[in-house]
């Protein structure tokens, strides 16, 4: 059994990642193009979800170079092969593997933030559990977050806690 063909990153013209990958496909087993999907605003909120490429100019391609590189180099929308020198540089599986790993249908999508700075949001949970407070801040990601408790002569206290453990009110 043959051992699966590497990865190459390939750099396409502005705007021709599209039309690239579906050239390559044509011609290879395996194309990659990683698409994000922008959060809508409020006055967008009505339209559909824009969609764009993830990585802007480049498309993954797992390819045997040797049969394919001239082929793909020279193919209209293609820049070049990312390369080191003259070589083109492997793209290790584990890169694809971890970017396949936060898409659906080769789309990542960011859950949009589910509190804004200075929103009122009741404790649900823990020591100050009833309490209500104001939403500060998130900490490392969206796992933690910073609120403001009411204190004493109208003095907030900041309490870093589980984002989990606040709703809105």
């Amino acid at each position: 059994m043959r051992a699966l063909d590497p990865w190459y990153l390939i750099r396409t013209q502005s705007n021709k990642e599209g039309y690239v990958r579906d050239r390559l496909s044509h011609a290879i087993p395996e194309v990659f193009l990683p698409m994000l999907e922008l959060p809508r605003s409020r006055a967008r909120a009505s339209l559909a979800a824009t969609v764009v490429p993830l990585f802007p100019q480049y498309v993954f391609a797992r390819l045997d170079l040797s049969q394919h590189y001239f082929g793909i180099r020279y193919m209209p929308g293609v820049l070049e092969f990312v390369s080191a020198g003259c070589d083109p540089l492997l793209v290790p599986d584990s890169i694809i593997d971890g970017v396949r790993s936060q898409c659906t249908d080769n789309v990542v999508r960011f859950r949009p933030k589910p509190f804004r700075n200075g929103e009122r949001v009741r404790i649900v949970e823990g020591l100050f559990q009833d309490f209500d407070a104001v939403f500060d801040t998130y900490l490392s990601g969206m796992k933690r977050v910073a609120i403001l408790i009411q204190a004493i002569e109208g003095r907030a206290l900041r309490v870093v806690t589980d984002s989990a453990m606040i709703a809105k009110q």
